[in-house]
């Protein structure tokens, strides 16, 4: 996960997080991010979780789903500042041969596109596709327009039968975390937030988690495609 990404899933949890502790958020390494708040030290860690996190997978799937997200991602939050409403962002890609260098350059290629568009008031869905003023990765994009949105968020829409998100899918994530805390920073609590996605390789349908060993005092779950926040602990 990128620092771009980590900064994303963090906002996300300020927002949506109703107990979020208020407090100095700054940046950290291990942890990711420190809150600092009138009695406490609170670290937070950041993570995703995927569908087959214990079986094989491939790599230039995941790097391909990984592309497509960082781009939504990107372009998500800087259309905030032009969109006048809130709204769920889901883009078809015409292509998946792209690098991380080039996320800028689509992005603000869209950006330039969407400074002209006059967006209605009336809640809805939006679709604009590709008739040559977007970039040649795109085929089309689309807003959902919904009243009761906290924030914009980014979502493809995983589609098919999405199995449950199981304790064993969580707990190769606290083997590999648990045997990284002892290098982080000391602070009076450790949470770890994870990210769900949107692609088929990190959706899950309900949650079939119950009791659960760990070393954080906190573990949250970032619903990217509900956009909610889940106290697993």
């Amino acid at each position: 996960m990128t620092r771009s990404q980590e900064d994303y899933v963090f906002k996300a949890f300020k927002n949506l997080y109703w107990k979020f502790p208020a407090g100095q958020c700054v940046r950290g390494e291990q942890p990711d991010f420190i809150i600092n708040t009138v009695d406490k030290i609170i670290g937070v860690e950041i993570t995703q979780i995927f569908v087959d996190n214990y079986i094989h997978n491939s790599i230039n799937q995941k790097r391909v789903e990984s592309l497509q997200s960082m781009t939504g991602e990107k372009l998500c939050e800087k259309l905030e500042q032009i969109v006048p409403f809130k709204f769920i962002l889901s883009i078809n890609f015409s292509s998946e041969q792209f690098s991380q260098n080039e996320i800028d350059r689509i992005v603000l290629h869209c950006i330039n596109c969407f400074k002209t568009v006059q967006f209605p008031k009336e809640f809805g869905v939006i679709d604009i596709d590709n008739l040559g003023q977007l970039p040649d990765e795109i085929e089309s994009i689309n807003f959902y327009h919904y009243p009761s949105l906290k924030q914009p968020f980014f979502s493809q829409g995983a589609g098919g039968v999405l199995p449950n998100l199981t304790l064993q899918h969580l707990q190769v994530i606290l083997n590999k975390k648990h045997q990284s805390l002892k290098q982080y920073k000391q602070c009076d609590e450790h949470w770890l937030l994870i990210e769900e996605g949107t692609f088929l390789s990190d959706s899950f349908g309900d949650i079939s988690i119950e009791e659960f060993d760990t070393n954080f005092h906190s573990v949250f779950l970032y619903r990217h495609e509900k956009g909610e926040i889940v106290q697993l602990k």
